[in-house]
């Protein structure tokens, strides 16, 4: 029986920290500009983009977002206008202006999409970092 509780207590100590770590680790990352390169917002047709929409993510927690002039932006785009956001992140989600997605970083991308059940046709944004 102590043999049980004692695997039990290592493995939830394990858990915790592992998710502690997963979330530090994706702040830091995410941290740097990003460009948009497309956006698909479920249904809709996608939209293709080069370097007209850059999203700063910084240390503090915010979103600084510039869209070139003349840009055609999707109205249902999040952060469709130039400004300053707030964002938090737990684990591999990501609230942004009190909305949730799921995001993954792999290398140069970043992936952010709704999380399930909070939108029929979901949205995905797909960014390449700033080099």
């Amino acid at each position: 029986m102590k043999a049980i509780i004692l695997i039990l207590s290592i493995f939830l100590a394990t858990s915790c920290n592992n998710d502690d770590n997963s979330t530090e680790q994706n702040n830091q990352d995410i941290v740097a500009t990003w460009y948009l390169i497309k956006y698909e917002p479920g249904f809709s047709p996608t939209d293709n983009y080069t370097d007209e929409i850059q999203w700063t993510f910084a240390s503090n927690n915010t979103i600084d977002v510039v869209i070139e002039n003349g840009t055609n932006t999707n109205s249902s785009l999040p952060l469709n206008s130039n400004g300053n956001y707030t964002y938090s992140i737990n684990g591999n989600e990501i609230t942004i202006e009190n909305v949730s997605y799921n995001f993954v970083i792999n290398n140069n991308e970043l992936l952010i999409e709704d999380t399930v059940g909070q939108s029929a046709d979901g949205k995905k944004l797909t960014f390449s970092k700033s080099e």
